[in-house]
């Protein structure tokens, strides 16, 4: 992969998990229907699994706000967490 493209793709990928987090926030403020909230992390848990997360996480997770850090990973991926 080219640097550009990294560059596409992590941006991308960030802004996907920074609506995820905001939705986190409106979920535990109970602002966000727990229904909604559950298919988004389905939804994530699924992106979440996929080869290259777990080392985009590793180096970017001090980017979002610890209390979802830590939320994303409790978050179980079939027998692997985060």
């Amino acid at each position: 992969m080219e640097d550009y493209e990294k560059v596409q793709f992590y941006n991308l990928i960030g802004s996907m998990i920074r609506v995820w987090e905001e939705a986190y926030f409106q979920f535990d403020s109970g602002r966000l229907d727990e229904e909604i909230w559950e298919t988004m992390v389905a939804q994530y848990s699924e992106l979440m699994a996929m080869q290259i997360m777990p080392k985009y996480w590793e180096f970017h997770k001090h980017l979002y706000a610890k209390r979802f850090s830590a939320y994303v990973e409790g978050i179980s991926i079939g027998e692997h967490k985060i």
